[in-house]
């Protein structure tokens, strides 16, 4: 898997990757080899930038909201 240019584009991808990232994850990092760690984490990223492009935040309007969200 060439790490570096993984993305999601549809909905479909996003729920599968999503998936294994939960399989992985419950099996605990102990149990991870290097290979399925980096995997989890470029899956995590990819996933991270979805969601950033389809399901963005608005920006905090008042202080304490701002507050809220550095938390």
């Amino acid at each position: 898997m060439n790490t570096g240019q993984l993305t999601y584009n549809t909905e479909a991808e996003y729920e599968a990757a999503m998936d294994e990232i939960y399989e992985l994850m419950n099996r605990g990092e102990a149990n991870l080899s290097e290979g399925e760690k980096d995997k989890v984490h470029a899956m995590a990223v990819a996933a991270e930038a979805y969601e950033d492009r389809y399901f963005p935040f608005p920006p905090p309007e008042r202080i304490p909201e701002m507050v809220e969200r550095k938390r």
